[in-house]
């Protein structure tokens, strides 16, 4: 019996996972096919059609590949301190490649750690 039920939760949860995969799949499909309508109700070109709906596919993978925090709302619970010293990780390696940074860090890691906290965001491009 403990055996039936476990093997149901698993595959609930596969169940599950799929639905929300083939979910995402739908939207992405969506809008595509509203990109596509937009392009031809405009008459542009099949060149620069071609080309925004490859920059559009590009975009999609980078958007589906890159996690910010903002993504992840339990980030919001965390203590305080603790976002403050994620915050810090995360962009300490990248301050620190300039010398200024890299001194400041040595003399004053507060000083440091405020940086990271209030004059950094975080945001990406893609190519």
């Amino acid at each position: 019996v403990l055996a039936l039920v476990t093997f149901s939760t698993f595959v609930s949860s596969i169940t599950g996972a799929m639905a929300k995969l083939a979910a995402l799949q739908r939207q992405r499909v969506d809008e595509e096919k509203r990109l596509r309508d937009f392009l031809a109700s405009k008459k542009i070109s099949l060149w620069l059609g071609h080309r925004i709906l490859a920059s559009f596919r590009q975009w999609v993978a980078h958007r589906s590949a890159t996690t910010k925090p903002e993504d992840l709302p339990f980030l919001d619970q965390l203590p305080a301190s603790e976002k403050m010293q994620l915050r810090t990780e995360m962009f300490q390696k990248y301050l620190t490649e300039h010398p200024v940074f890299f001194h400041v860090a040595d003399y004053d890691m507060a000083a440091l750690m405020n940086i990271c906290n209030s004059a950094i965001a975080e945001c990406s491009y893609y190519p």
